[in-house]
């Protein structure tokens, strides 16, 4: 090997090696979301409006017929969130509103990773409870107006991990579903209080399973950018 080779390979090695420490130095100090953690698409800040569902309509054509419009979900003026999207993860102040303006729950999210104490604020502003996360890691709890749990379940670097439970008003059980790395991933069961009976579905890694094969089913998904669950109607 000639020595303008030998001074190319060198050369070479440098580059590997100080792509390899850059690539190391970002993983140690850069931001890193979970796949399915808090990812965002959005300008910043970020303000998400509460939407509506528009009845339809009649109206008689040029063809004399008359025909109906389907219902339509509009947005509407009020805030539902406002928040901080950042290189694609949301970062920084988490404040969710009620329809009518009212303050619904405070915190705080770092590199898409809720961290410190979130509290949940009743419509005449006092505390209904408060959870505490670090690095995103940390035991969810929501409240009703009314003070009543409604839903609880962990948080595990972002994701949403195990057991989920949702609650009546009267603190039985409505459903549970388990998750693994954000994702529904087993059985899904709902109690319904009218025929007093539970009903089941299954999961596999987020996508819909025949109970007896326990096969997924496709089913597509799409998100608008800037979608923003619990803004619904």
């Amino acid at each position: 090997m000639s020595y303008g080779q030998r001074l190319g390979a060198v050369a070479v090695l440098v580059l590997v090696a100080v792509s390899a420490l850059a690539a190391l130095g970002w993983w140690l100090t850069g931001p890193h979301v979970p796949k399915n953690a808090g990812r965002c698409r959005g300008p910043d800040p970020f303000v998400a409006h509460w939407r509506t569902l528009t009845p339809g309509f009649a109206f008689v054509g040029a063809d004399g017929a008359t025909h109906e419009t389907r219902p339509m979900v509009v947005s509407t003026a009020a805030r539902c969130v406002e928040a901080h999207c950042r290189d694609g993860a949301w970062d920084g102040e988490w404040t969710t509103f009620r329809r009518d303006g009212s303050v619904a729950q405070t915190g705080t999210y770092r590199h898409g990773l809720r961290v410190g104490t979130w509290t949940h604020l009743g419509p005449d502003g006092g505390t209904l409870g408060s959870v505490s996360f670090l690095d995103g890691n940390g035991h969810w709890r929501d409240w009703a107006d009314d003070g009543h749990l409604t839903e609880e379940g962990d948080f595990v670097e972002g994701e949403q991990s195990g057991p989920w439970r949702t609650y009546f008003e009267d603190g039985g059980l409505a459903s549970e579903v388990h998750y693994v790395h954000g994702l529904e991933d087993g059985e899904e069961r709902s109690f319904d209080p009218d025929a007093g009976t539970w009903a089941a579905s299954w999961y596999v890694y987020g996508r819909p399973a025949d109970a007896g094969t326990r096969r997924p089913r496709y089913v597509p998904r799409l998100v608008p950018s800037g979608d923003v669950p619990g803004c619904g109607p």
